[in-house]
């Protein structure tokens, strides 16, 4: 489901708990050059791309949370396959 937000939402179809991990703002403060790409401070022709994956690299997942969700109804059980076209 399209929020427009960038986050990953994992949970069990049956019991509707899970965990959702999302980019941290408050923890972008420790890393410029991310926060300028991903948030568009920073355009394209300026940015070093070696730096950013550097930054990206040494930050790992220290620049995100993870909590603990529990999912609507509508999205539990089990979706039956539709075809392949």
């Amino acid at each position: 489901m399209n929020l427009g937000r960038f986050a990953l939402c994992l949970f069990d179809k049956f019991t509707d708990l899970g965990f959702r991990t999302y980019l941290d703002m408050d923890k972008l403060d420790r890393w410029p050059v991310i926060r300028g790409w991903f948030l568009k401070l920073v355009e394209k022709k300026d940015q070093n791309e070696g730096r950013l994956l550097a930054e990206i690299e040494a930050a790992g997942d220290s620049i995100c949370t993870t909590a603990p969700v529990q999912v609507a109804n509508a999205f539990l059980g089990r979706s039956h396959m539709k075809s392949i076209a």
